[in-house]
């Protein structure tokens, strides 16, 4: 029995030696695919750092995102707690029909709240210049809350229909409800099963309410003008937990229509709306507009002299393609990623309509919607 017991401990300790060697040896990571985010590089070691406890919480960061075998890890850690029958897993609900949910209760409500008043000072800032009328606030519900039939029961969430409602009284007749839409087409592959971004079909819905908003025709969606790009997409859920029963497809809409579009001050152009090269890579939603961009101009075959600016996150990427024939020129904006001034621009672009198209999530937790009145 001692002898047993001996081999079990050295067998542990080789174990560790090796891992501990290993994670020595190996290259630090600059970036996480899976996870779509910088990892913790090693943290600064001098007197400062140490007394103040900065290196010691900085180095537990670093050595928890640079741990050899990381996602295997990760995967392991998951079949473990949905063998444990865990509730939830990294902040990850396991719905039904084999959709999975992000944990949205902690949310900042007050920073939200901020936010939704941040938007309010725009549409007063810039009513006369654009005019009340042609401005258009898009505050879109995600899957937690549309597909919450799919939810586990004990799924704790942001109530996204209370603060709809709210933004409907605050924003009045500046603001598109998607929420009813959506709702009545709930039983549609209208967001991804393993991403947090509703699909195509979910943004061509919303679409209909801006359409029927804006007085704009509806175009139609079928066979004709979408195609299937994907079949094996994992999206920004999935990366959490490193599991999925199925993966999601994407679908894109008029993929043979040419525009001119120019990323962040024409330091990269296409004439597509979709960049098909990130269907090769992890980040496959992506294929839309090449992406999270500062600043991007799509200008089509539309002689209209009409300019739209989109203020947005990427749920504008897949929704973009929907609206992009009905003006001459589109400006889209990115706050994260751009700095310069809001005001300038609209002045210097004769922007004619504005639209601001978050979703929920994003307004919750977004550090720059400041930016909007400064």
């Amino acid at each position: 029995m001692k002898n047993k017991n001996f081999i079990v401990a050295g067998v542990f300790v080789v174990f560790i030696f090796i891992v501990s060697l290993l994670n020595i040896i190996s290259p630090t990571k600059i970036y996480s695919e899976k996870e779509k985010r910088k990892l913790a590089q090693s943290p600064e070691l001098n007197k400062e750092t140490i007394f103040s406890g900065k290196f010691t919480r900085e180095y537990e960061e670093y050595f928890n995102d640079q741990f050899v075998f990381r996602d295997n890890w990760i995967s392991l850690n998951t079949k473990y707690k949905i063998l444990s029958l865990n509730k939830d897993i990294n902040d990850v609900y396991l719905g039904k029909d084999n959709y999975l949910f992000e944990d949205t209760s902690s949310y900042d409500t007050k920073k939200l709240y901020k936010n939704m008043d941040h938007l309010k000072n725009l549409i007063i800032k810039y009513k006369d210049s654009i005019g009340e009328n042609n401005i258009n606030i898009m505050l879109i519900p995600n899957g937690s809350e549309i597909l919450s039939d799919k939810l586990p029961k004990y799924a704790t969430v942001l109530d996204q229909q209370r603060i709809l409602k709210d933004a409907e009284v605050m924003y009045k007749d500046n603001f598109i409800n998607t929420y009813d839409i959506l709702k009545r087409n709930k039983s549609k592959y209208i967001y991804y099963k393993t991403d947090h971004h509703w699909t195509t079909l979910g943004a061509y819905y919303a679409y209909n309410a801006w359409a029927d908003k804006t007085n704009h025709e509806i175009e139609t969606f079928s066979s004709d003008n979408t195609k299937i790009v994907s079949t094996n997409f994992l999206g920004t859920i999935y990366s959490k937990i490193n599991y999925a029963k199925e993966p999601d497809i994407i679908t894109i809409y008029n993929p043979e229509e040419k525009y001119s579009v120019n990323y962040d001050s024409n330091t990269s152009s296409s004439t597509s709306l979709y960049n098909l090269e990130y269907l090769e890579k992890k980040d496959q939603y992506s294929v839309f507009l090449d992406g999270n961009h500062g600043l991007v101009t799509i200008t089509s075959s539309n002689t209209n002299g009409k300019n739209l600016l989109i203020i947005k996150d990427s749920y504008a990427n897949c929704f973009i393609p929907f609206i992009a024939d009905e003006y001459e020129k589109i400006h889209v904006i990115d706050l994260r990623y751009y700095n310069s001034s809001l005001e300038s621009y609209i002045e210097d672009n004769d922007i004619s309509e504005l639209l601001v198209l978050y979703n929920i999530n994003s307004i919750a937790k977004d550090t720059n919607l400041y930016k909007v009145t400064r």
